[in-house]
């Protein structure tokens, strides 16, 4: 157990400071060895601005001192704030960390956006002496179980720090090239070493090239003195913690263990490179030799030692032919990814069959009628074991299948049938689509079908297609668009800006209403801004709509809004909601709440 908890308490207000540290007082463990309670003693600092945790955790990181637990207050959830708490995780990766807030509408997708589902816990503010303490408890003891296991998992495995380190077990064996069978039973110890102290293990694989092709009589002699000469630079420059092996046929294996930078492990073997390929002298003439490393990491999974054998090798045959003395690393990312693209694409199939989709919606504002005008249908997969999925981690899956008719068909049906009863009100609906499923057979029929059953008048159907997409690769586009307009449907292009033909789609389409990309929102740049300037006042003078989406601040808002921008969208104003949270945000919604809290912000900075 925790006998000095290191905690780090992040708010602005002097009241939440207090109140935690009162109700940490009362802070007390239940040992499971001893069977007896105790309080530990706790060590508490204050930070009245998370900007400034990254560099205090840098501080204590590098004099030694190490938190158990980061609890924030943070009911403004901007990027700022969570690029800070990534930037501290990435100093402080066995950090726990709970965040507290008022409301409850954003902690999944805070969850997905900082990708650290098993290091961060929520909990709801005002604070409560019970609950506070019981999930401080839980964060604690869940760090202890799992350091418990990894003491209980080294002793079984026979490793541990003080006297069981594998590498040091041969250390008289340095300035040696190990037998197979011994650097293999070294590698496999590093590797469960590795993974019980969540270290990366690397393995690279030394290549004289074409030294298999030098065979018989003066060749041979040749070949073992050159393998000799390079077998004799190999040990005077490994480093201690090192060990090396020969696997024949011009080939040697290089252990490095507990890799803390992969790019001072590649700034080694690049040295490494460089000894190596200085001319040898054989038969009193210089010789000179190409050489190939190919490197391969555990990556602190459970990576098995012929798995990362065969790794490294490969990595050496996937050196250019055409560009020899290379280093290429085994890239496990990939490999993990690809695994894991096929094994979603099955459970995307059967997802589409269950009908795992959840619909949301996104408010578009529109700016002088001060309200909600549409509302965007967004997908979210419920998988049933990795939760909620958001777009980007499946739509170009779908796509790749074939699947995304068939999920759009689905989503379309869903969120209408969920939608119908905003339409009665005069909102818009908004769906997202691809060409492809534009000109899928039965496209038209289905979108009818599906109004004609919900009661919905095409009018209120706003059809968002990515202007990025090819709308010309044939006459069957400009014939299916010439008959939604026909009946009545809105054309919406999405993304507008980021293509090649913007302008000429203006011309060529009969488009209600463009969608500005968010990217033009994101550097606000002067040129950027007069870009945006220059579409609003060339769509007002065509009778086209504009809405920008994307927008996070006060700012952004003031500037479209003052640019004669229709409308807005953006995590500013609302992330999407759940059907259940639509009626109470239109009817709560006003565009001066947002601007004059914004204000008095700015006023009290």
């Amino acid at each position: 157990m925790f006998n000095n908890l290191k905690i780090i308490i992040s708010s602005k207000e002097d009241e939440s400071h207090l109140k935690l540290r009162n109700i940490l007082s009362s802070l007390s463990f239940f040992d499971f060895l001893s069977g007896k309670q105790f309080t530990p003693r706790i060590d508490i600092n204050s930070l009245f601005d998370l900007n400034l945790a990254p560099k205090n955790f840098q501080s204590s990181s590098e004099n030694g001192i190490k938190f158990h637990l980061l609890i924030l207050e943070m009911d403004d959830f901007n990027l700022s704030y969570l690029h800070q708490i990534q930037l501290i995780h990435k100093i402080e990766p066995d950090l726990f960390i709970i965040i507290a807030s008022k409301s409850t509408i954003h902690w999944r997708e805070i969850i997905k956006f900082l990708g650290l589902n098993a290091k961060v816990l929520f909990l709801k503010t005002p604070f409560e002496e019970e609950e506070t303490l019981t999930l401080i408890k839980h964060v604690c003891f869940r760090r202890w179980s799992h350091q418990f296991f990894n003491d209980y998992l080294c002793n079984q495995l026979k490793l541990n720090v003080n006297s069981c380190n594998p590498i040091s077990e041969n250390s008289q064996e340095k300035n040696t090239i190990l037998d197979v069978l011994s650097f293999d039973k070294i590698l496999g110890n590093t590797l469960s070493e590795g993974y019980i102290k969540h270290q990366n293990t690397a393995l690279a694989c030394i290549r004289i090239d074409n030294v298999t092709s030098l065979k018989g009589g003066t060749a041979d002699y040749i070949t073992e003195n050159l393998i000799n000469d390079v077998k004799e630079r190999l040990i005077t420059y490994v480093l201690d913690e090192w060990c090396l092996v020969y696997w024949g046929q011009g080939k040697f294996g290089i252990l490095i263990p507990q890799i803390t930078d992969p790019k001072i492990c590649e700034k080694h073997l690049l040295n490494l490179y460089d000894h190596l390929i200085k001319p040898y002298t054989i038969y009193e003439s210089d010789l000179i030799i190409s050489i190939s490393i190919g490197v391969a990491f555990s990556d602190t999974l459970v990576t098995s030692l012929s798995d990362l054998t065969t790794q490294a090798q490969n990595a050496v045959k996937a050196t250019n032919t055409h560009k020899k003395g290379t280093i290429t690393f085994y890239n496990t990312q990939s490999t993990q990814q690809k695994i894991r693209h096929l094994i979603l694409e099955a459970e995307l199939r059967e997802a589409i069959r269950q009908n795992q989709f959840e619909v949301y919606f996104q408010p578009i504002v529109d700016i002088q009628k001060n309200c909600v005008t549409t509302l965007e249908i967004l997908v979210r997969w419920a998988h049933p074991t990795l939760g909620i999925l958001l777009p980007h981690e499946f739509i170009n899956l779908a796509n790749e299948a074939n699947l995304l008719t068939a999920l759009s068909k689905l989503i379309l049906e869903k969120g209408m049938s969920i939608a119908k009863e905003w339409t009665k009100k005069g909102i818009k609906i908004a769906f997202n689509m691809t060409v492809d499923h534009l000109l899928s057979e039965g496209f038209l029929d289905t979108l009818q079908n599906v109004c004609l059953t919900n009661k919905i008048p095409p009018h209120l159907i706003e059809l968002e297609i990515l202007e990025e997409q090819d709308l010309e690769n044939s006459l069957n586009v400009t014939h299916i668009i010439s008959q939604i307009k026909r009946h009545g449907y809105q054309l919406v292009l999405d993304d507008f800006g980021v293509g090649y033909s913007s302008l000429h789609y203006l011309n060529n389409f009969p488009v209600d209403k463009i969608k500005i990309d968010r990217s033009f929102l994101l550097g606000n740049s002067p040129k950027q801004r007069n870009i945006i300037k220059a579409i609003i006042d060339l769509c007002q003078k065509l009778g086209i709509r504009t809405v920008c989406e994307g927008v996070e601040d006060y700012q952004q808002y003031a500037f479209l809004a003052h640019s004669n921008c229709d409308e807005v969208q953006g995590f500013y104003f609302s992330p999407p909601l759940k059907a259940t949270e639509v009626d109470a945000f239109i009817d709560q919604f006003s565009l001066n709440s947002y601007s004059l809290a914004k204000q008095l912000a700015t006023l009290n900075a």
